[in-house]
């Protein structure tokens, strides 16, 4: 019982480590003999929990998948307004960030290829979701004033909030850059609750190369 428990510990700080370093460093820069020499173990014993980075990427990944699934089955609840809902899933993914097991899996769904995941990517399903969610709010309040931004390019925004918080992380502390992340969701969700009623945007002019004349 007592080698179980010492062999899930460790365990748990191969996944701690190694996320750390797939946040930071992304998944091919990430090494696993760095790993195991930080951990004070030979790579043959790290090797003995998991067979290959892959493998460790893959456990990363369902934790991700499942924890995402709380997320959004507690935003997707009939009892909660549209806005709420995209205010729960959007909260709940940036405080999310704090951990870097969720930073880590956010950077390889970022990634993407060259690596085969064993699991839907993550910002694929969570873009999915928050699409419906503004879908949903646009069209609940259809009988007012019109809104100014149209939900797709909304979902990109938040998707690059989302992203900004695993590739930006700046601050003299941890919590400090935590804390500055969700002060940003609560900025862009809070002007798009006031995205009534205004005037459209003009569109941007083209691009032709040149600058404009003074």
């Amino acid at each position: 019982m007592v080698q179980q428990e010492r062999a899930r510990r460790t365990r748990e700080r191969i996944l701690n480590l190694t996320a750390e370093g797939i946040a930071t460093q992304g998944f091919t820069r990430t090494n696993l003999k760095d790993v195991a020499k930080e951990l004070g173990m030979t790579t043959g014993a790290l090797y003995g929990h998991f067979t290959s980075k892959e493998a460790i990427a893959d456990t990363l990944e369902r934790a991700a998948t499942e924890r995402w699934a709380l997320l959004r089955d507690a935003a997707d609840s009939p009892t909660l307004p549209p806005e709420q809902a995209l205010d729960s899933a959007v909260f709940g993914l940036v405080r999310a960030m704090a951990d870097p097991r969720m930073r880590a899996v956010v950077r390889l769904a970022a990634e993407g290829p060259p690596r085969a995941a064993a699991v839907p990517n993550l910002l694929d399903t969570v873009a999915a979701f928050l699409l419906s969610q503004l879908r949903r709010a646009w069209h609940h309040d259809e009988a007012g004033p019109a809104r100014t931004w149209r939900p797709e390019p909304v979902t990109q925004i938040l998707l690059g909030l989302i992203c900004g918080a695993v590739f930006t992380r700046r601050g003299a502390t941890e919590e400090e850059s935590q804390s500055d992340w969700e002060e940003a969701a609560r900025v862009l969700l809070g002007a798009l609750r006031e995205d009534r009623g205004k005037d459209h945007l003009a569109p941007a002019p083209a691009y032709t190369g040149q600058l404009p004349l003074p």
